[in-house]
């Protein structure tokens, strides 16, 4: 079952949820862009320390784009942060399957750990320069089609812009 979807604009590391989604470097360092800087920032130490954790582990050195790992959610107002490696966009590569496979491991990490709401940033769009037509598209087809027991995500979106976006495709259903 797919879950069900909304959108709301705000600050991610604000929002409650079971689980929030963040960004994460192949290296599991913190994500690029502002959503990740907040989500790192509002969850103090215990997050940072949880990474460090995950990177002393033998074969997490490195991750590929679409990957996903489980920490603590540290002072967010979650009980889980799920992180992804969010590919960056190319002109020249078709880069689809790879954001696709990081909302399925979302979708993924949320039933192992039992999670039935999500909060989560419209992946792609922003510092990794998606189009953000094309990453809405992308994450409402990948959501509505990958089995779940997650019952609601809700995009969390600060750009005015990118929001309306997912408003309206969400609108169009």
């Amino acid at each position: 079952m797919a879950p069900r979807l909304s959108v709301v604009r705000g600050d991610l590391a604000a929002q409650r949820a079971d689980a929030l989604v963040s960004t994460i470097t192949p290296a599991l360092r913190r994500g690029a862009g502002s959503d990740a800087a907040a989500v790192w920032a509002r969850a103090g130490p215990l997050l940072a320390a949880a990474c460090r954790g995950l990177r002393a582990e033998p074969g997490r050195r490195r991750l590929v784009p679409g990957a996903v790992v489980v920490t603590t959610a540290g002072a967010l107002d979650a009980d889980w942060v799920i992180h992804t490696v969010v590919p960056a966009y190319s002109w020249s590569d078709d880069r689809t399957h790879l954001l696709s496979r990081a909302y399925r491991g979302v979708l993924g990490a949320a039933d192992d750990l039992g999670a039935r709401g999500l909060v989560l940033p419209l992946l792609g769009a922003g510092v990794y320069a998606w189009p953000v037509e094309e990453a809405v598209r992308i994450a409402l087809h990948t959501l509505g089609a990958t089995p779940t027991r997650v019952r609601t995500t809700r995009f969390c979106v600060a750009d005015v812009a990118a929001a309306q976006a997912v408003a309206e495709a969400l609108a169009r259903g």
